[in-house]
């Protein structure tokens, strides 16, 4: 007896780079996306679970991680119910007692936040946890996929890759919230004109908790290297008069995962160099107000545009983690 429906990969880069042709154990064709990303690719003769969504077709790469029963294709499911009759019958039983749910829907990501999604779709809005994944993966505008059956619902992988995708490119902004005296790490992507910029996620500190604290003073650590996970600043609250209410020393973890708390004695002291190095040794200068974020290869190297976030007074943009720079 069949317990599952999966499909078989058949082709890869079919018909465009990072999509995949596959057939299912019933014998229909299909162009499918990994839900796993494109960091995760799929080979010839995997086997993989099936998804139906909005009347498509999709695959994972790990095959019974779910279940089928209620994302067979409408014209599959007379094929699957004579192979499976246990679980027909129930879907069965569950029909005629209108209680037949919908495990998978689309939806689109409008928010990165930390370890969960804030996501847009005809199911669910809101924000929702990640299965599998992790939530920095995703940047807003993925279309997504996200499973009821589980409690609550949660996003699964992606479904749609653009045909023009290339690598993405991240810096991290450590400021404030504006508008706010709330510190803040924003994760800022290069937009596909390779021009503009945009937030992708964010992580906020909850403070501060003195109803009396009405100003901030946020210093921030001016550079980093990628070999350290985490960036650091202090939280200085004051009233209106300048008298201190609160202080904070926060680690932030570039991972874009949280802000925590810690000692005085745990924070670093400042680096006694104006720059920051890179995932692959390349110098990240970002010092300087109005203009663009730049590079060197050498210490003493000429200085090159790698990513536009312009300095200002009120933060400092550091390299993302594990990222290569190149000249815009």
């Amino acid at each position: 007896m069949m317990n599952r429906v999966y499909a078989t990969i058949t082709a890869v880069d079919t018909p465009a780079p990072k999509y995949y042709q596959a057939r299912t154990c019933f014998g229909r064709a299909f162009t499918a996306v990994s839900l796993r990303g494109l960091n995760h690719p799929l080979t010839v003769g995997q086997k993989c679970a099936v998804f139906e969504v909005d009347g498509g077709l999709s695959a994972v790469d790990d095959a019974g991680t779910y279940p089928a029963i209620l994302s067979v294709p409408g014209e599959l499911k007379a094929g699957f119910c004579s192979e499976a009759k246990a679980k027909a019958s129930l879907f069965l039983i569950a029909s005629i007692a209108g209680n037949v749910e919908q495990y998978y829907s689309l939806a689109s990501v409008t928010a990165v936040n930390g370890s969960t999604l804030t996501v847009v779709g005809d199911k669910v809005n809101g924000q929702i946890g990640v299965l599998g994944l992790s939530a920095s993966a995703f940047v807003v505008g993925d279309c997504v996929v996200v499973y009821h059956d589980h409690k609550p619902p949660a996003v699964i992988g992606w479904w749609s890759v653009p045909q023009t995708w290339k690598p993405s490119v991240f810096a991290l902004y450590l400021s404030f919230k504006f508008g706010t005296i709330k510190p803040t790490l924003t994760k800022y992507q290069i937009n596909e004109d390779g021009i503009s910029i945009s937030a992708q996620s964010e992580v906020m500190f909850d403070g501060p908790y003195n109803p009396l604290s009405t100003m901030l003073s946020h210093t921030t650590q001016m550079v980093t290297t990628d070999a350290n996970p985490y960036l650091y600043s202090i939280a200085r609250y004051t009233t209106g008069l300048g008298v201190e209410t609160e202080k904070y020393y926060l680690r932030w973890s570039k991972d874009m995962t949280g802000v925590e708390t810690i000692d005085e004695g745990d924070y670093p002291a400042p680096l006694p160099v104006s720059y920051s190095l890179t995932a692959d040794g390349k110098y990240w200068w970002s010092g300087v107000i109005g203009e663009n974020c730049k590079q060197s290869d050498a210490e003493t190297g000429t200085k090159y545009e790698v990513f536009p976030g312009e300095g200002d007074s009120y933060g400092v943009w550091l390299p993302a983690e594990g990222q290569i720079y190149t000249a815009l």
